[in-house]
C-alpha cells in the first residue's frame, strides 16, 4: 500500500512577518515582544506552545518560518552531530537534511548589537481578545497594537481605542485588551480559536448583523468557564459553562478544522471531535525531545565531521577553489 499524505491548506490571513520592525516611519512597532531562556524551547515554549507575555500571548512558529530569519546571514549554521541526525531521521524520515540551531547569535560585549536582527518568529495566539474596560469581545483586527519602545518589549499591548467603559463612561486613552481564554482542541493535536459567534447564536448566524458585536461578562475577567457571551446586536446570551464535559462537547462543532496555528495551516480530513480547553491548561502542550551521548569519534568520523564543517563555513565553491592548497584552508 502506498503512503498518502494530507496536504495542508495555508491560512492566507495568517501571514507571518517576523521582521516587522523594518517598516518605515518614525513611530513604528518593533518586532521583539519578549525573551526567554534557550532551554525553554525544548521543555516549555517550543513551536506550537502558548507563551504568556505581560499583556498577551504568542505561539512560537514552526521551523519553516525560521528560514527567512536565517536568510539574513550568508551562511546558515549547522549542528554537526551525525548520530543525532540519524536518530532524527528515524523519527521524521530521510528528508531531514541537517540539524540547525534556533535563530540566535551571541553578543561580543554588553553594548554589542550582534544578533539583534535574529530571533524566534511567533504568532499572536489566541487572536480573540476581551476589552478590560467594557468587556467587548472580538478578533484581533478590532484592536490596536502598539509596541514602539525600542528597549521595553514588555510594554507591547493591544488596546480597544473606542472603549466606552462600563455603563457608557468613556476612557480617554482606550482600554487594554487581554486574550480570551477558551480554545478548541482534539486528540490529533490540533488547536483552534473558540467560535464565540456561533456559540452564542447556537450554531446559527446573527439575524441582525453579519459581524455582530459580542461581550464577555465575568467577574474573573475571562479566566473562568463561567463567562457569559452576549450578542449586542440581537441580545442573544449563552454561558460558557455549557461547553464543559462530555455533554458540552456535544454542543460544540462536531468537525475539527485540523488547524495548526504555529504552521499557519489547516490539515483537512481530521475526524476527531473538538473539545473545550482553557489557555493555561497543563495538558495544552507537551515537548518531544531526543538526546544522545556524544562519544569519541573514530578517525573516519572525525574526517567526515571536518569535511561537513568546512562545507558549512567555507562553502563548496571555496573548497573547490583551494582544494590543492590545504595550508590556505587551514
Amino acid at each position: 500500500m502506498a503512503d498518502t499524505t494530507t496536504a495542508p491548506l495555508a491560512d492566507n490571513n495568517d501571514a507571518l512577518d517576523p521582521l516587522g520592525d523594518a517598516d518605515e516611519g518614525l513611530a513604528k512597532n518593533r518586532a521583539k515582544v519578549g525573551s526567554a531562556r534557550p532551554s525553554s524551547l525544548l521543555y516549555t515554549y517550543g513551536p506550537g506552545a502558548i507563551m504568556d507575555l505581560p499583556n498577551f500571548s504568542v505561539m512560537p512558529a514552526g521551523l519553516d518560518d525560521w528560514e527567512p530569519i536565517w536568510k539574513r546571514r550568508e551562511v546558515v549554521p549547522t549542528i554537526l552531530e551525525p548520530r543525532l541526525l540519524n536518530v532524527v531521521r528515524l523519527h521524521l524520515g530521510p528528508q531531514v537534511d541537517a540539524l540547525r540551531p534556533f535563530p540566535w547569535q551571541p553578543k561580543k560585549g554588553s553594548t554589542s548589537t550582534d544578533g539583534s536582527d535574529l530571533g524566534l518568529p511567533a504568532r499572536v495566539f489566541p487572536q480573540w481578545f476581551r476589552c478590560t474596560g467594557c468587556d467587548y469581545l472580538g478578533p484581533l483586527t478590532r484592536f490596536t497594537y502598539t509596541n514602539t519602545h525600542p528597549f521595553r518589549p514588555d510594554l507591547a499591548q493591544f488596546t480597544h481605542k473606542p472603549c466606552p467603559g462600563r455603563g457608557g463612561r468613556g476612557r480617554r486613552e482606550g482600554s487594554p485588551a487581554v486574550p480570551a481564554q477558551h480554545l478548541l482542541t482534539c486528540t490529533n493535536g490540533h488547536l483552534d480559536e473558540f467560535p464565540y459567534t456561533l456559540w452564542v447564536h447556537r450554531g446559527q448566524k446573527c439575524p441582525n448583523a453579519e459581524n455582530p458585536d459580542l461581550k464577555m461578562r465575568d467577574a474573573n475577567v475571562g479566566k473562568s468557564v463561567g463567562s457569559t457571551i452576549i450578542c449586542q446586536s440581537c441580545n442573544a446570551t449563552r454561558g460558557m459553562a455549557e461547553a464543559q464535559g462530555g455533554k458540552g462537547r456535544l454542543k460544540l462543532p462536531q468537525t475539527c478544522r485540523g488547524r495548526h496555528p504555529h504552521l499557519g495551516a489547516f490539515f483537512p480530513g481530521c475526524k476527531a471531535q473538538p473539545a473545550l480547553i482553557m489557555m493555561g491548561a497543563s495538558n495544552l502542550w507537551f515537548p518531544s525531545t531526543q538526546s544522545i551521548i556524544v562519544m569519541p569519534r573514530s578517525d573516519a568520523e572525525q574526517k567526515e565531521a571536518l569535511a561537513d564543517h568546512l562545507r558549512v563555513e567555507l562553502g563548496i565553491d571555496q573548497i573547490r577553489q583551494f582544494a590543492d592548497q590545504i595550508a590556505v584552508i587551514r
